[in-house]
């Protein structure tokens, strides 16, 4: 039984470290002790599986201390390192060793040094260089030859470069990093001679820059600037890098290729370290993600607890019971009527029922009768199909699911245990079809159906719970009504996250929450209007309050402020904190004439122009590079936590610093924003799970996401975040930046 568990466990290792090098085809892998790199595999291997990390390095040591035990004495033989004599030979009469197929050293009963001094060895008939062992293309060429001969990717990576009119680039010594080059290389020449001659130059300019960045040699700052301008996206999985310049004529922007990689993964990591890269801008699968967002309104809108006359709120009272719902704190702290609005059915008359609790069944059938959302998606997706454009799966998928939640209406008692746990299974089932389907299209639909499967279950179960009636509506996704410890009701924000499990990624969940709308209910009114949404907003030039930065010793008082109020007064000299703010300042001041500048006759900013144009402003630069010297990853990493630091400390700008630093200042001084519950599902055994934990001030436990371009088609969105936790916080890839971690 353990010889059977034992080849099970170095089967999956080599097969993982298949899939990491990539290792097509009839090649043999063998995992080796003696290399480092298949040694890291299996101890990730071993801390998913819930190994401590104590207890994985201490199974790595043993396995090297193994291979340390022998030394080769060529032609795939091998000795114990203490029957080797002072001439580097095996000692006459000692055993001598090979490998097996799982790495294990064999006795042979062979005794080379037995030979007569005359006796010539027989040579071998395979390349004397070839072992087992070897994954990596040694064995091709003889040791003792000046020159090795070139493996079959080598040579059409050369053919692709000549084509390109580029040159292999000697300062990238790492061998894996070359080898993925290579291996892009190779998949861009199967498709290079349909490039025209601009296209070619493009990708040129995109290996070149790749060259780079994978240098021993180049400092940050090349880094940085060798991909300033290079346009590329991202799918929407983070798994795929897209060259954005052969949309046009080709339409080979996934030249790079298509299908899970861990090269063109490594890729978008490495990329990410010095550049936002944007997700594929595809305009099927924003359309479907935002026809998914539910609406169970039946096309009409949601009550509100104040009139609108001539389409604007007023101070008179229209759903008497809605507003009392809104009154119960913190949703008391609500300054925006247009937040003050509730999804669900009403009574005899006309307002909302309440509480949902002691009518669940109403709130249960107005959920499903009303919810436009999943036709309309399904709608979508139909005529997607019809033109080839995706899976007819994806639509059959929500409408069986809307049918069972009919079912369900009809055949159970509401509320029931087991009419929750019926909503549950068909929200599993479905999410387990989109992605058998499309796991594109499935992360973006599942974000938005996630909180409508809480919703749905909840009522289903008995729960007093509200779905907000305002797409913006701040932190929470759902409310959750409570009883408290003196008897009061207490209201719980849920913020819902969807993630499919089976990566170690999936502790960060759908979209961060927008803190520009989360800081609405921050206990101390002063602060519910400090972050802004996008760089050059009006009053927000850096997506913080003008007022905050109006002047270097305004800045300087900020900072030292906010930083004093988060138990963070030491992190900075003072001389620092004057310099910090000198930086702030100019770039605010910089970036209101770049705006002038991008603003046409009309009035209007050409957001595109501007966003170029502050990419190559030459202050900006050279602002960005001044704050990341006094800034540095130490000091980041003690304001915003260590994984965030990892991910932006290479690019960060002074937007990003001032923002995080009121951020940071929210966070603390909201103990958490300890109302705002932080749930996140996954599906695991074809079952729902759900984790939903409190947010504490912890800043390791955050997951910032910095958006602040407007775009054409985005609002930006300033800081974004959410609350992971400290238990998932070392599980999240942290080099990746922004959204990379976002399933």
């Amino acid at each position: 039984m353990i010889s059977k568990e034992i080849n099970h466990i170095y089967w999956r290792w080599q097969e993982a470290i298949r899939e990491r090098f990539e290792n097509d085809g009839d090649q043999l892998t063998v995992a080796r002790p003696s290399n480092d790199g298949h040694l890291s595999i299996l101890k990730e291997m071993m801390l998913k599986k819930g190994f401590t990390t104590e207890e994985a390095n201490s199974i790595v040591l043993i396995l090297e201390k193994d291979d340390d035990k022998y030394q080769s004495i060529s032609f795939g033989r091998y000795k114990l390192k203490t029957d080797i004599g002072p001439d580097g030979k095996g000692k006459e009469g000692t055993p001598t060793f090979k490998k097996d197929d799982a790495g294990n050293y064999v006795k042979t009963g062979d005794d080379d040094e037995k030979k007569d001094d005359g006796e010539k060895e027989e040579k071998p008939k395979t390349n004397p260089n070839f072992n087992q062992t070897n994954i990596d293309g040694d064995h091709l060429t003889s040791k003792g030859s000046k020159e090795k001969k070139k493996s079959k990717l080598e040579q059409n990576a050369d053919k692709t470069r000549e084509a390109l009119g580029i040159e292999k680039s000697e300062d990238v010594t790492d061998a894996q990093k070359q080898k993925d080059i290579d291996s892009l290389l190779q998949q861009v020449g199967k498709n290079i001679d349909k490039l025209s001659d601009e296209e070619k130059k493009s990708v040129a300019e995109f290996f070149e820059s790749l060259n780079t960045l994978y240098s021993d040699k180049a400092t940050d700052e090349e880094k940085e600037e060798a991909w300033r301008n290079i346009n590329v996206s991202a799918s929407p999985n983070r798994q795929k890098l897209y060259l954005d310049d052969l949309r046009g004529e080709s339409g080979l922007y996934k030249i790079l290729g298509e299908g899970k990689s861990a090269i063109r993964s490594r890729l978008v990591d490495a990329v990410s370290k010095y550049k936002d890269i944007p997700e594929d801008d595809n305009k099927n699968y924003i359309k479907a993600e935002s026809l998914a967002k539910p609406d169970i309104g039946g096309g009409k809108p949601a009550r509100s607890a104040l009139k609108k006359k001539k389409g604007k709120y007023v101070d008179e009272v229209a759903d008497p019971n809605v507003d009392k719902i809104m009154s119960i704190p913190p949703l008391d702290r609500i300054t925006r009527a247009a937040f003050k609005t509730l999804f669900g059915p009403v009574g005899p008359d006309g307002n909302l029922l309440i509480p949902s609790s002691d009518n669940s069944r109403a709130y249960f059938e107005h959920s499903i009768n009303n919810n436009t959302s999943l036709q309309e998606t399904s709608n979508f997706l139909k005529e997607l199909a019809e033109e080839g454009k995706a899976p007819k799966e994806l639509s059959e998928s929500l409408d069986a699911h809307q049918q069972r939640l009919q079912d369900i209406a009809k055949n159970y008692e509401i509320p029931s245990e087991e009419a929750r746990k019926a909503v549950e299974e068909s929200y599993a089932l479905l999410a387990e079809e989109l992605h058998d389907a499309s796991p594109e299209y499935a992360g973006r639909l599942l974000k938005q159906f996630a909180e409508m499967e809480q919703y749905d279950s909840e009522i289903a179960g008995g729960d007093e719970c509200y779905l907000p009636g305002h797409g913006s509506f701040p932190a929470g996704d759902k409310l959750l009504i409570e009883k408290g410890a003196a008897g009061g009701k207490v209201v719980s924000f849920i913020s819902i996250k969807y993630g499919k499990s089976g990566s170690k990624k999936r502790t960060v969940y759908g979209c961060p929450a927008n803190m520009s709308a989360l800081q609405q209910l921050h206990p101390d009114e002063t602060k519910r209007e400090s972050l802004g949404q996008y760089v050059g907003q009006t009053g927000y030039t850096l997506a913080v309050k003008d007022d905050l930065i109006d002047t270097p010793q305004k800045a300087e008082e900020t900072i030292t402020d906010l930083l004093q109020e988060s138990g963070l007064g030491d992190l900075f000299s003072e001389d620092e904190v004057k310099e910090l703010a000198s930086i702030t300042h100019s770039t605010k001041q910089r970036t209101e004439e770049l705006r002038e500048e991008a603003t046409g006759p009309d009035g209007k900013v050409d957001w595109k122009k501007f966003n170029e144009l502050r990419k190559n402003d030459e202050t900006l630069i050279r602002n960005s590079r001044k704050l990341r010297e006094i800034c540095n990853e130490e000091k980041l990493t003690k304001m915003i936590g260590k994984r965030n630091a990892e991910a932006l400390s290479k690019k960060l700008s002074p937007e990003v610093f001032i923002s995080s630093v009121v951020f940071v200042n929210q966070v603390q001084t909201s103990d958490g924003y300890n109302f705002l519950k932080h749930n996140k599902q996954y599906i695991e055994g074809g079952e729902i799970k759900n984790d939903t934990i409190d947010g504490s001030t912890d800043m390791d436990g955050w997951f910032i996401n910095p958006r602040m371009n407007r775009t054409p088609g985005r609002n930006g969105g300033g800081i974004q975040s959410s609350y992971v936790g400290p238990e998932a916080r070392d599980e999240i890839d942290s080099v990746s930046s922004n959204s990379d971690n976002i399933i």
